[in-house]
């Protein structure tokens, strides 16, 4: 009788990898989903600027977190 593996048995790496891994496919699905064609004049353009803004800003976050955590932790 085979029992799947718990969160706690993958080594934290494995999880840092897949997590950031994760992360780069939402944010560039997302980007994707726009078009880039923003007019910052108007406020969707400017709100829409905001958010892809945002999403690179989340991802870079998330891959230095995700590598300080790999090797310092």
């Amino acid at each position: 009788m085979s029992s799947s593996p718990r969160v706690a048995d993958v080594p934290r790496a494995a999880r840092a990898v897949v997590t950031t891994s994760i992360h780069i496919v939402v944010s560039t699905l997302n980007l994707v989903a726009r078009d880039g064609n923003y007019d910052s004049a108007t406020v969707d353009g400017a709100v829409e600027t905001v958010v892809a803004k945002v999403a690179f800003v989340d991802l870079a976050v998330t891959i230095i977190v995700d590598t300080v955590t790999f090797f310092f932790d």
